[in-house]
């Protein structure tokens, strides 16, 4: 088994540590070393790639909804981008124009290698992606998210929206409201969300910039030849029709 670790969030905390504790840089990456160590065990891998993101200006996701991710400002801690630079010195990193981590992983975690792959990430949205799912914070071995329970946790997101994110799903609706609707009959579905988001005054545009956002990239959403994301849309997925 191979892990596919999500760098940001390990280069970010590993940094932040530094700052708080006021560790050198010498410190720091013996930490980076420590916690690589402890995941790997827990993933039951061997091997490690590391995924890292775009600059959130360069993010495809502005191209769809422009707010997503601007409210984030806050300053990043000091000893980032050395934390970055050590891991790329001896690791395997990859990085794509305009994909987040998350896309990079959703991808991989999709692919005809899936099955080898554990994701390694403390955030839950990553869980819209079907496979074998590490969060160092809470797991002590892999777990299994399967392709319902994947989707699902998608159609949530794209209803709820995400604050952290910046972007709106349907204002009013919370998690258990979200719950109500994908409990309906012929539920959950995307056709559903769509139908809620059209009977709440928005429209069917708008309800798939949503998606956009809300979606974590998978193999199917990605032209390996190109490079280049397969631009979202509802109906050729067959997620909404509107002869329901």
């Amino acid at each position: 088994m191979i892990a596919v670790v999500d760098a940001d969030y390990l280069v970010y905390s590993m940094a932040a540590w530094a700052q708080d504790n006021q560790a050198n840089q010498f410190e720091m990456i013996e930490r980076i070393e420590e916690n690589l160590e402890e995941w790997l065990e827990k993933a039951g891998c061997e091997h490690a790639v590391f995924a890292f993101s775009c600059s959130r200006e360069d993010n495809f996701r502005r191209d769809a909804y422009p707010p997503y991710k601007t409210n984030r400002t806050a300053e990043a801690p000091a000893m980032l981008r050395a934390a970055r630079k050590s891991i790329e010195s001896v690791s395997k990193t990859i990085a794509l124009p305009k994909l987040e981590a998350d896309d990079i992983m959703g991808i991989l975690g999709t692919g005809p290698r899936a099955r080898n792959l554990v994701l390694i990430s403390s955030d839950k949205d990553l869980r819209t992606i079907p496979g074998w799912h590490l969060n160092p914070r809470k797991d002590e071995a892999p777990v299994r998210v399967n392709e319902d329970e994947a989707f699902r946790l998608f159609l949530l997101q794209w209803l709820t929206g995400d604050t952290v994110d910046g972007y709106r799903g349907i204002k009013g609706v919370g998690p258990a409201k979200a719950e109500k609707i994908l409990d309906q009959e012929g539920g959950p579905s995307a056709q559903l969300v769509v139908e809620a988001y059209l009977e709440a005054g928005y429209t069917y545009e708008e309800a798939q910039e949503q998606a956009v956002c809300a979606r974590i990239l998978q193999s199917e959403d990605w032209d390996s030849e190109t490079k280049q994301v397969i631009p979202m849309d509802l109906r050729a997925k067959g997620w909404y029709t509107d002869e329901s």
